[in-house]
């Protein structure tokens, strides 16, 4: 994931699950998200998986052609429920572009 997409671009969206700045192993998550605000502050809260194994904390969500539908700022931000432990990524900011129609 970049800075930036266009409109209706499929992308895919990572976060790193850390707890005090320590990446957790979230290989045994019982629920994985990532939550995704649009531009106009539309919070849509999208199933997540591991980007490889989970033991590095990474969890991703690929973005369908709707989820990207505003020009402008989007936010997004993982969230995990493990045994003993829920947490969440940075909020990562992102541009979105508009695109000639």
């Amino acid at each position: 994931m970049t800075d930036q997409a266009h409109k209706g671009d499929v992308t895919t969206l990572v976060g790193t699950i850390k707890d005090g700045g320590v990446v957790v192993d979230v290989s045994s998550a019982t629920v994985m998200q990532i939550k995704l605000e649009s531009p106009t502050g539309v919070v849509a809260t999208k199933t997540a998986v591991f980007d490889t194994d989970g033991t590095d904390g990474r969890i991703k969500y690929l973005t369908s052609i709707s989820d990207l539908i505003e020009v402008g700022m989007y936010k997004f931000q993982g969230f995990v429920t493990i045994t003993g432990f829920s947490g969440h990524s940075d909020i990562v900011n992102f541009d979105v572009l508009d695109n000639i129609e």
